[in-house]
């Protein structure tokens, strides 16, 4: 049907090709092709083909509310006139954001003059003053890090229990901790402790302080110790 005014009707509406300037259908509609300057329909509404739509979808009564196409590529969606969430056309997600830099950035507000997010990286959460992660749960909270052959190679717990907070590793591995420059400090699963790398001194050896400045080293000490000695 080729309609140069309204159409309007009441009832069900079944047909292969529609072509009208404005059609109001109180009912149920299935449509296989629709070209119309603007269409009302109260009740369901079937589309045999695409929908194609310029720009975007409009919450009725709520105009300020909506689901943009407002680029190639890229899907939004807006509350309150605000855009809230972006799809890119690379497949990042940005919530807060209209340049979501990994697969998910969240932003609360800009950083001025930050760097790069790390490439190596997925996430990225970002605000000028403070950002984190809040959990929640009753007995354990935890971050585990695994690989193709295990789910719990590290992890990071926090028992509630026993008020417990735990840095696991697998016991084949170790614990370091790290400057820029390397490793400082190692914890194996034999209890050994290594000073920047795996220099566990010898037996009966004492960890001594260098002083301010100075790093600790493995020491023999004559005489049963002394200050500065643990």
């Amino acid at each position: 049907a080729t309609v140069a005014g309204n159409m309007n009707i009441t009832g069900d509406l079944v047909y292969n090709e529609e072509r009208a300037v404005n059609s109001l259908v109180s009912g149920t509609s299935t449509i296989t092709n629709a070209n119309a300057t603007q269409m009302s329909v109260t009740g369901v509404s079937t589309v045999g083909g695409n929908f194609s739509i310029a720009d975007k979808i409009i919450h009725t009564g709520d105009t300020n509310t909506a689901i943009r196409f407002p680029s190639a590529d890229t899907i939004t969606a807006e509350t309150a006139g605000t855009e809230r969430l972006r799809v890119s056309g690379l497949g990042t997600v940005g919530i807060g954001t209209v340049d979501p830099e990994l697969k998910l950035h969240i932003q609360d507000s800009v950083l001025p003059s930050r760097s790069l997010a790390n490439s190596n990286c997925d996430v990225v959460i970002e605000g000028e003053t403070n950002t984190g992660i809040q959990f929640f749960s009753g007995t354990q909270t935890q971050l585990r890090f695994g690989d193709a052959g295990s789910t719990a190679s590290g992890a990071i717990i926090y028992q509630h229990s026993a008020d417990n907070f735990k840095l696991n590793f697998s016991n084949s591995g170790y614990l370091s901790l790290n400057d820029g420059g390397g490793e400082n400090v190692r914890f194996t699963p034999n209890n050994e402790i290594g000073i920047a790398g795996a220099n566990y001194g010898d037996a009966g050896q004492v960890l001594t302080s260098g002083g301010s400045g100075a790093a600790i080293s493995w020491s023999t000490i004559a005489g049963g110790g002394g200050s500065g000695q643990f």
